[in-house]
């Protein structure tokens, strides 16, 4: 997921994270504060007119492609555990397709447009400026 954002927005979300009452399970309210001031540091360091992303990572999960033969229908589940499958019929057994391992190499992209270079501005905001 990418959405493109301004440095407005940035800042204002930061100011109202700085201005709340809570912090992060993790730190305190002052190591909170200090680590939002340390980010609108980091973002009043680049130019005003710079383009800025968030570019959150995508979770990825194996899909169950079901046939519905009545329906002459295909229709994709999210598969995170084994799939089971139930047949009353038992002259007629589903068939089953195999999951093999997921190889990055052996993928074959159709279609991929070209990154722009970006550089990591804030973390956890999983915040990027382009270059």
């Amino acid at each position: 997921m990418v959405n493109k954002v301004t440095k407005e927005q940035i800042l204002e979300r930061l100011h109202k994270n700085y201005q709340s009452e809570k912090a992060m399970s993790a730190y305190t309210k002052q190591q909170w504060r200090t680590l939002i001031e340390k980010e609108i540091q980091d973002l009043n360091s680049i130019s005003n007119a710079a383009i800025l992303k968030i570019q959150r990572p995508v979770k990825v999960q194996p899909i169950a492609r079901v046939w519905y033969a009545n329906e002459k229908q295909q229709v994709q589940y999210a598969c995170p555990l084994p799939l089971l499958s139930f047949s009353s019929d038992t002259n007629h057994l589903t068939t089953l397709g195999t999951l093999t391992d997921y190889d990055i190499n052996n993928i074959k992209i159709k279609h991929k447009p070209k990154n722009k270079k970006l550089k990591l501005i804030i973390a956890r905001l999983h915040l990027y400026q382009e270059i």
